[in-house]
């Protein structure tokens, strides 16, 4: 299992939206941090799915500031317009001074992220914020309709992703995924987990563990973007959402490698800062 190694508070917020608020819960480490993550859940659920909530407790126990929120609604669009207005809030919320964020979500959680990238694409300073997007199981396409792709996102996408999809998702067959993996231009990362379905269940194997092996994949992935480094020793050509770093050498992407990510936990670390912080804990 990942190593916990700072402590974390959780500081509830309503995020204003229009005449309504976004609920949503922050997981702020006690030392000082730099980089952050906003995670949304799926079609169903909320902020509190299991999944997102163990999550969110590594992110922040690794030294990465963690929100999750809920939005409700199967509009992807709506999804979209709801998690960048987060974004912008985040981005200019002065309680936390932060040097880039990861975007996050399981099943449509994943394409609203993605979504978002694409978006602010563009956007000079939102673009130098987001530094990837990590897809939980990805919905490539509905259950049994494998002819209806939702693959046109992927194909814009200009930021580094990571997808970590189960082998026997219905959602996610992973031989149209990878033909779809190979023509992204962009930094991609995969793990596959054997026999996983879109719930990350595996007959005959504890779903914590699954979890947890989908958490030190998620932490190192977030580690090697941070440091500029990829598995195979080249630097990240996009960091900032597709855009050179003026500090980073740039280098001709070569075709997607796929890669095992078994990770040891002693390499998922994050630098520890000194200064505290002061929040209302929920």
């Amino acid at each position: 299992m990942a190593r916990l190694e700072h402590q974390f508070i959780r500081v509830s917020l309503n995020i204003p939206y229009g005449d309504k608020a976004i609920p949503a819960i922050t997981s702020v480490p006690t030392s000082c941090y730099e980089y952050g993550v906003v995670v949304t859940h799926g079609a169903g659920g909320d902020m509190n799915l299991s999944q997102l909530v163990t999550l969110a407790n590594h992110f922040a126990s690794n030294g990465l500031l963690c929100v999750r929120f809920t939005c409700k609604g199967l509009n992807i669009n709506y999804r979209i317009k709801v998690y960048k207005h987060i974004l912008e809030y985040l981005c200019g919320f002065k309680d936390y001074k932060i040097k880039g964020w990861f975007l996050a979500g399981r099943s449509m959680g994943s394409r609203a992220a993605v979504g978002v990238a694409n978006s602010v694409a563009h956007n000079t300073h939102l673009a130098s914020l987001v530094k990837g997007v990590i897809c939980i199981a990805y919905p490539l396409h509905p259950p049994q309709r494998t002819s209806d792709l939702r693959d046109k996102p992927l194909l814009d996408l200009r930021a580094c992703v990571l997808f970590i999809s189960g082998t026997k998702d219905a959602m996610c067959e992973k031989g149209l995924m990878e033909n779809v993996l190979d023509k992204m231009s962009c930094n991609v990362t995969t793990h596959w987990i054997t026999n996983a379905d879109h719930s990350y269940k595996v007959t005959g194997r504890q779903t914590a563990t699954v979890i947890d092996e989908m958490v030190q994949v998620v932490l190192k992935w977030c580690e090697d973007i941070v440091s500029g480094t990829r598995a195979d020793g080249e630097t990240f050509a996009a960091v900032h959402c597709g855009t050179e770093s003026p500090k980073i050498k740039t280098p001709t992407l070569r075709k997607r490698k796929k890669r095992a990510c078994k990770l040891n936990a002693d390499e998922l670390k994050l630098k520890p800062n000194k200064k505290k912080l002061k929040h209302n804990v929920v």
